[in-house]
């Protein structure tokens, strides 16, 4: 029993490593898709331990190799968390409106280093034999799982992505700036605040934000998701530069600039998401853009559909859109026109696989379609809110990082 209570005593000294930092930067809806166990920290608190009992020479120069490299293996972990997760934009927005989250990061912190403190305190010597087995035992469970399902990871290698973080450094990152073929293909690729460059006064606007719906770097991928839309007339299509990759952000930009520019005119104002209003707090900033008429998952009727993020089917909603829509249509003695925001959830991560997404986002694409072509008269805005961010990072860095693109219909 006692070398199931040292290992019992590691295993929780590693998630603590690695999970605390992740949920001090979930307050800030961080977004993160990493394992729950820190190799590093794991090995190098076996290791310290070892030779905290240990007579000899070396004794102090290895316990102090082990600190440090804790030291650094939790700072590295924090800046990878950054790196993959965390907006300046969002979190300076963020701040203003709490100081709470500084709080939750310190504490984070702090946490993390007395949990690895505490472990290594209490913890024994365990065998070298008995060591090494274990740890080759949780790397060969990691590497089948990821094959099984590659979203959820059992160990984090914060040394290791560190290094390929300095790698990749040293060449230009190809993620951030469209190629010279992207520019070639969509030749408007500098377009700033879409929802209020096309909106239009003079009739009812639908803003649809379409979750995770980011640029390929493959150019014929993104010019076949456009075609989709070839069906429709007056399709004007182009790709935007955001400066966070937040739903809740894009939505502030979006929703928040239309609704600004429209509030002169009288429109009526409706937002509409199939999901929990907790989800990113929108129970906060939603009501504060002032919009008149908001429906949550659990204001509106039909099937709980078994998303990532579950709530009412886009399906669901898009048939309370077309309602609203056909409102305006047999009350067209009255002059009030709408504004709708409505962002999706289908296709929100993590899923099991790219078919998987590659699915949902033609079907909540196809209702889009269906909606602008059974009222011609309504103009449609679409655009991503951001690229696919909680999956294997194999998927996500086929995605230029904070483009998103974006068709106007009718």
């Amino acid at each position: 029993m006692g070398i199931l209570k040292n290992f019992g005593l590691y295993i929780v000294a590693s998630i603590a490593a690695t999970v605390l930092p992740y949920l001090a930067l979930q307050y800030w809806s961080g977004i993160a898709y990493r394992g729950f166990m820190s190799f590093d920290i794991l090995v190098l608190s076996i290791v310290f331990v070892a030779f905290r009992y240990h007579q000899g020479k070396l004794r102090l120069a290895l316990l102090c190799f082990c600190f440090l490299g804790g030291i650094l293996s939790i700072g590295w972990d924090w800046e990878n968390l950054y790196q993959e997760s965390f907006d300046f934009a969002y979190w300076v927005e963020s701040f203003r409106e709490s100081w709470k989250g500084i709080f939750v990061l310190i504490l984070a912190f702090l946490l993390q280093i007395g949990s690895c403190i505490f472990v290594v305190s209490r913890a024994k010597p365990v065998g070298a034999a008995a060591a090494i087995l274990f740890i080759l035992g949780l790397v060969i469970m990691h590497n089948v799982m990821y094959a099984i399902n590659s979203t959820i990871p059992i160990l984090e290698f914060p040394a290791l992505e560190q290094m390929e973080t300095y790698s990749k450094n040293q060449f230009k990152d190809t993620r951030n700036e469209l190629s010279k073929e992207t520019q070639t293909a969509f030749p408007d690729n500098k377009s700033q605040a879409v929802s209020l460059k096309h909106l239009d006064a003079a009739r009812t606007d639908v803003i649809i934000l379409l979750e995770s719906w980011g640029v390929p770097m493959d150019v014929k991928r993104m010019q076949s998701e456009f075609a989709f839309f070839n069906s429709l007339p007056h399709v004007y299509s182009g790709l935007q530069k955001n400066d966070s990759s937040r739903t809740a952000f894009a939505e502030r930009a979006s929703f928040g600039n239309a609704m600004n520019a429209l509030r002169v005119h009288e429109f009526e104002s409706i937002y509409l998401f199939g999901g929990s209003d907790s989800l990113h707090e929108r129970f906060r900033y939603i009501p504060a853009m002032g919009f008149q008429k908001i429906f949550f998952g659990k204001d509106l009727n039909g099937d709980s559909c078994p998303y990532a993020q579950p709530g009412i089917c886009d399906k669901n909603v898009a048939a309370k859109i077309d309602s609203l829509l056909s409102e305006v249509t047999l009350n067209s003695a009255d002059s009030t026109h709408k504004i709708i925001a409505w962002t999706t959830l289908a296709t929100h991560f993590p899923m099991k696989n790219s078919s998987t997404y590659y699915n949902s986002l033609q079907q909540t694409q196809s209702l889009i379609i269906s909606l602008a072509k059974k009222h011609p008269e309504v103009r449609f805005i679409v655009l991503g809110d951001h690229e696919p961010l909680l999956c294997s990072k194999a998927f996500r860095t086929a995605f230029y990082r904070k483009w998103v693109p974006f068709v106007v219909l009718n």
